[in-house]
């Protein structure tokens, strides 16, 4: 039916479960019957504001849910994560990003997924560079932000990297080592080990790589740097 087609088209574009898109639409807008063209011509500001309120809290919970439950073996897009230009160790601003390998079966949970990837991607570039140039790195310590929120993101990274990943407990890190040396300095430590055991932060979660999807990851990598070289050799024509 039409409404059917509606619903689903929002669930699609909204990224919001049907038994939620229902609750907002017929509790919390109070609707009983909607014509999609009307909607945003029918909502206050009030009711535009608490959609947009929900959205924002949930879409991000919503897309990586769905991304998870993606088969390893299903078709990804490929994409840079050159929204601004390209990071170190190679830093150039005039770089543009890119998805290839779009198909009619493309959704948001793919886009998002691959948009994962590339950062991974971007970082194991930058771990690749150091190692090069005879900087030994065993482990990663991930600090606030998304190593803190974002298990899946932080399991990618360490099947990326090929490197275990320990999450700190802090959000403040970094203000934490400048005290550590300042202590120091100062002659309240003997050392920086003696410091940092005393003000360092605690581990509060650690990632494994896991052989299956290293494997995995390393064949998305290949397709990636096969993807950047292209753009970067190509982007004064093409942009």
């Amino acid at each position: 039916t039409i409404t059917h087609l509606y619903f689903s088209q929002l669930e699609d574009k909204l990224c919001l479960s049907p038994s939620r898109l229902h609750l907002i639409i017929h509790t919390d807008l109070k609707m009983r019957k909607i014509i999609s063209r009307w909607v945003p011509h029918s909502l206050t500001d009030a009711q535009k504001q608490m959609l947009y309120k929900e959205i924002d809290e949930h879409i991000i919970v919503v897309l990586t849910t769905h991304a998870k439950s993606l088969p390893i073996e299903e078709h990804l897009p490929t994409a840079l994560d050159w929204i601004n230009g390209r990071r170190t160790p190679d830093a150039d601003q005039s770089l543009k990003s890119a998805l290839s390998g779009l198909s009619l079966g493309t959704k948001a949970p793919h886009i998002f997924k691959s948009l994962i990837y590339a950062i991974c991607f971007g970082s194991k570039k930058i771990v690749e560079r150091f190692e090069s140039e005879g900087v030994v790195i065993d482990k990663i310590t991930g600090i606030g932000g998304v190593a803190r929120k974002s298990p899946y993101i932080m399991q990618l990274l360490a099947d990326t990297l090929d490197k275990p990943i320990y999450v700190v407990s802090s959000d403040y890190a970094p203000a934490l080592g400048a005290a550590v040396y300042a202590a120091v300095a100062a002659g309240l430590c003997d050392d920086v080990a003696t410091g940092s055991a005393l003000l360092g932060s605690k581990v509060e979660a650690s990632y494994m790589p896991n052989p299956e999807n290293v494997l995995h990851m390393q064949t998305y990598y290949e397709t990636y740097t096969t993807l950047a070289n292209y753009i970067e050799i190509n982007n004064k024509k093409l942009y």
